[in-house]
C-alpha cells in the first residue's frame, strides 16, 4: 500500500499495476482481533488450533486495491503479470480461503475497503 501511495507522492500517473493476481487484501488491526478471537477460543476448543487462515473481503486484483488507494489523485494503468519480471512466479490466484475461521468464530472476515478506509485517515 505505501509503494503505491509513495509512488502518487512521486508523482508517477498512470500507475501501471498488474489486473491478472488476486488476493485479500488484509488491514492488520482486522488480522489482530482475529488471532485474538482465535488464541481466546482455543483455550476451550481443541478445533481452534493449528493452521486457521484468516483475509479481510472481498477478494479483488492488485489493480484494483490499487484503485482503492488511489482515488482521484492518479490513474491506474491495468497490466499483466508479464510486465514485470520478477525472479519467482507469483500466482495468479492467491486468496485464503477462511472457512475454518468463520466456522469456529461464526463471523465473516471483516471489509479490506474498511480497513483501508481507516488506514488512509489514520495516515492522512
Amino acid at each position: 500500500m505505501e509503494a503505491i501511495r509513495n509512488q502518487v507522492r512521486k508523482g508517477t500517473n498512470p500507475l501501471r499495476v498488474v489486473n491478472d493476481q488476486r488476493g485479500r487484501p488484509t488491514y492488520t488491526p482486522h488480522l489482530a482481533d482475529a488471532t485474538v478471537r482465535l488464541a481466546l477460543r482455543a483455550h476451550d476448543d481443541g478445533d481452534a488450533r493449528g493452521i486457521i487462515h484468516y483475509a479481510d473481503e472481498p477478494e479483488c486484483t492488485w489493480f484494483d486495491f490499487a484503485q482503492a488507494i488511489v482515488g482521484d489523485q492518479a490513474t491506474v494503468s491495468p497490466v499483466p503479470s508479464d510486465a514485470f519480471p520478477r525472479p519467482a512466479i507469483r500466482p495468479a490466484y492467491s486468496v485464503l480461503s477462511t472457512e475454518r475461521y468463520e466456522r469456529i468464530t461464526g463471523l465473516k472476515p471483516e471489509s479490506w475497503e474498511e480497513g483501508l478506509r481507516e488506514y488512509l485517515q489514520l495516515r492522512a
